[in-house]
């Protein structure tokens, strides 16, 4: 025999199951949003580790996944020598450099990474110093910021002031004179002489590596631009730097249709300073670029790695090495 409930037994039911919550209407509690962190040039999210070419025990990269990134056409790298930040912003000797952290921007917190030269080359270039504690000449294996640039189908070329152009691949420690005029060019201040993956394709060596008489704003996007001894104040006063600058950057790059019909950036800096501040001294890092704020002044901490991990963001790279570490300069890319 079936039971039915009564309309007394139902209403009890239902009485049961509201108190239980489950015929309860939902209530959304309100949520208080919490400020976004400020934003740098690209959003990024780390994703597996792969592999690099066959190198040292610490030479890893990272890939990053680059979501948002604000593309630079043409980005120039000039290399100078040997200078504190207090020998060059505010010098009565570079009217032409602060003229230039005037017009755009300059991080007066970047530091190299350490001493002596050599090893912040190797820094800027690929993300570690190798283990590089000197000036000497070097046969390593690792990928390089070149190599990403060759994966993403771009290019790339190394301007060395009195590099001796007509050689195949010269490795020689040093080169004087040539069409460049009076001077003398550095093995050492010429990373991508160092990787193997380079010196054993002479074919390669020869398209990417090349003297200032071969100068053009137009012919790669990424520029590694470094001055002789005399003209990036290694040798020679910080007045004859500056003049130097003041003479060949408006006439190579800034005067050039290439740069005014462009969205691309100038990043100029120094190898090492006197005290070991970050491990090679507190130098000068100058940008360049149509979206930096005029006299714009960072005061946060950066060094080498920091301008090698913005290079690879912009361009959506992964990072390598230590350069992992390092935060980018987005400020100077509102």
């Amino acid at each position: 025999m079936r039971r039915r409930f009564s309309v007394t037994s139902a209403a009890l039911l239902i009485a049961v199951l509201v108190l239980a919550g489950c015929g309860a209407p939902a209530v959304t509690p309100t949520r208080t949003a919490k400020p976004s962190p400020p934003a740098t040039i690209s959003a990024r999210a780390t994703i597996a580790p792969v592999a690099t070419h066959v190198g040292i025990a610490d030479a890893t990269a990272t890939r990053v996944a680059t979501t948002k990134r604000p593309l630079l056409d043409h980005i120039y790298l000039i290399v100078m020598e040997n200078k504190e930040s207090t020998s060059i912003i505010g010098s009565s000797d570079a009217p032409y450099i602060n003229s230039l952290i005037q017009q755009y921007g300059v991080a007066r917190d970047y530091t190299g990474v350490a001493h002596p030269s050599e090893p912040n080359y190797l820094a800027l270039w690929a993300g570690s110093t190798f283990r590089v504690t000197d000036d000497g000449s070097h046969n390593l294996t690792g990928e390089t910021l070149a190599d990403q640039i060759d994966a993403a189908n771009m290019t790339w070329r190394v301007y060395e002031e009195n590099y001796p152009a007509g050689e195949t691949c010269y490795t020689d420690s040093s080169a004087h004179g040539g069409p460049d005029g009076s001077g003398s060019y550095a093995r050492k201040h010429n990373p991508a002489i160092s990787f193997t993956n380079l010196t054993g394709d002479a074919a390669r060596c020869s398209q990417h590596i090349t003297d200032f008489s071969h100068f053009d704003a137009a012919a790669a996007d990424f520029s590694f631009i470094v001055p002789n001894l005399c003209h990036d104040m290694h040798d020679c006063p910080v007045k004859q730097g500056d003049d130097w600058l003041q003479q060949w950057l408006p006439q190579q790059i800034l005067n050039t249709a290439t740069w005014k019909n462009s969205n691309s950036a100038i990043f100029i800096t120094w190898d090492e300073g006197s005290n070991d501040n970050g491990g090679g001294g507190t130098v000068p890092l100058i940008v360049i670029s149509h979206k930096t704020p005029a006299g714009f002044v960072s005061t946060q901490p950066y060094n080498h790695y920091s301008l090698l991990r913005t290079i690879e963001n912009v361009w959506g790279f992964y990072c390598l090495r230590d350069a992992c570490q390092a935060p980018d300069l987005g400020e100077f890319f509102p």
